[in-house]
């Protein structure tokens, strides 16, 4: 599944793009302004507005000399839309509420990669970074079978490949205090936190300190 431009890759063509763009605002725009910004032509935007007010998913007011348009909020389509269009946000849900059943309680997960950013396509992977407790044996069972099988019910969400990176607390706090590896570096920039401690407080709960050389490390 495209999660960062689901109701493009459902609605091939300039439908879609129309969709992808009014769902993602609640104002009201001319048909000119919303084919520069869904990067579709004129014509066949005002065919596709046309079509969609005929259909009641998009609400039509005149404002002479134009018309404007949006998404026809408060009906059941316009729901069913935003909720696709912002898909993500579900599948964040999702993880977190399938992430009780790991055993033992993960202390950090955290979304991250092309799906985070909303630069992902149908064929990107979900990126994960799961945190646990510096006790647990990342290579033993309860962990590793609750693992494997939520990793297996997050991807059949969305048919989505989920590629989860695995590391204890104080491991994960030095390599967030060392600022050198890109993954972790944009795991604080642009993750998005799902389930348990946040990274920045997980951070802050170590208090990472700088020596000398200029090199960071947790406490």
């Amino acid at each position: 599944m495209d999660l960062s431009h689901p109701l493009t890759a459902l609605f091939p063509g300039v439908q879609g793009r129309v969709l992808q763009f009014l769902a993602g605002s609640d104002e009201e725009f001319t048909g000119r302004r919303i084919a520069a910004l869904a990067g579709t032509s004129p014509s066949q935007t005002w065919r596709v507005l046309r079509r969609l007010t005929e259909l009641g998913v998009v609400d039509r007011r005149d404002a002479p000399p134009a018309a404007l348009y949006r998404l026809a909020h408060g009906t059941i389509v316009a729901s069913a839309l935003l909720d696709l269009r912002f898909i993500t946000n579900r599948l964040v849900d999702h993880m977190a509420l399938l992430a009780d059943a790991i055993e033992p309680t993960p202390v950090n997960i955290t979304l991250f990669g092309s799906v985070a950013r909303g630069t992902s396509d149908s064929a990107s992977d979900i990126d994960v970074l799961v945190v646990h407790a510096d006790h647990v044996d990342p290579y033993a069972d309860p962990w590793i079978s609750s693992i494997n099988a939520w990793r297996r019910f997050v991807g059949d969400l969305v048919a989505n490949r989920v590629e989860v990176v695995q590391a204890g607390e104080t491991e994960a706090c030095q390599r967030l205090a060392s600022d050198s590896v890109p993954l972790w570096s944009d795991l604080l920039a642009q993750g998005r936190h799902v389930f348990g401690n946040e990274l920045e407080k997980l951070l802050a709960g170590h208090e990472p300190s700088t020596d000398q050389d200029g090199s960071r490390h947790c406490g």
